[in-house]
């Protein structure tokens, strides 16, 4: 055998191994939608929460939808967020007003333009679809612990007069029954009406948590709703 003709041997089995995870990527398509929390409040009517699920290290990815108050149309985002260093590592969005009056304004029809490519960042994250996830409510029973979150809340300086409430900041904080309790994260430079603590996202491959977070700001005639989320594992951090 020739150096040449070995040589692109070894080449062609390098690419047949480099495309063999391809071949059994996942197909992912649309998820479903979660209204808001198990057994407790609804998100609002404007918003959609359609997660796809997580990857074994820690990221979670999802669609959100939610209409544009005043302009008209919708804008959906797909995001894939890293909830160990708590950062967004993908983001894409569509806007239908870009669209023209005559394509409606859906799920499918954003996944018909933006699929191909959000598929590709699932697949490299490692994203496993699944279509049992859902939003709980705290507390949080897992193998033989109890975990409960609490929000504290800070006013902005000139806050109490009605309509002028505003809040600034406030820190989230995880308490296990049987580890003590953390900071999960600090926001400050805020300018929102409220923030309270609507549930968490379990991941079934690991002990980790996002907590969700739903913060309302002022908006076009009424306000909006805009979900955050923060990572925590159950097993370290914790003190008493």
């Amino acid at each position: 055998m020739s150096t040449r003709t070995a040589a692109w041997k070894v080449l062609a089995v390098i690419a047949i191994a480099g495309a063999a995870p391809l071949a059994h990527a996942q197909a992912y398509t649309v998820p479903g939608a979660v209204a808001g929390v198990t057994g407790g409040e609804s998100f609002s009517s404007s918003l959609s929460f359609r997660p796809f699920g997580w990857s074994a290290d820690g990221k979670f990815a999802w669609l959100e939808s939610e209409d544009v108050d005043g302009r008209g149309g919708t804008v959906y985002t797909y995001t894939i967020y890293d909830a160990v260093e708590d950062s967004v590592v993908y983001t894409h969005s569509d806007d239908s007003f870009d669209w023209g009056t005559d394509v409606d304004a859906t799920e499918a029809e954003s996944w018909r333009r933006s699929g191909t490519e959000v598929s590709a960042a699932l697949a490299r994250a490692a994203i496993v679809q699944s279509p049992r996830i859902e939003v709980a409510a705290f507390p949080l029973t897992r193998a033989g612990d109890r975990y409960t979150a609490t929000l504290t809340t800070r006013d902005a300086p000139g806050s109490g007069e009605g309509d002028d409430d505003r809040i600034s900041s406030y820190t989230l904080t995880l308490s296990s029954r049987a580890r003590g309790s953390k900071v999960v994260t600090a926001q400050d430079k805020l300018a929102i009406t409220s923030a309270v603590v609507d549930g968490y996202i379990l991941s079934p491959m690991e002990p980790r948590i996002l907590v969700v977070v739903s913060q309302r700001s002022r908006a076009f005639e009424g306000s909006a709703e805009t979900l955050r989320f923060f990572g925590a594992h159950l097993g370290v951090g914790f003190r008493k």
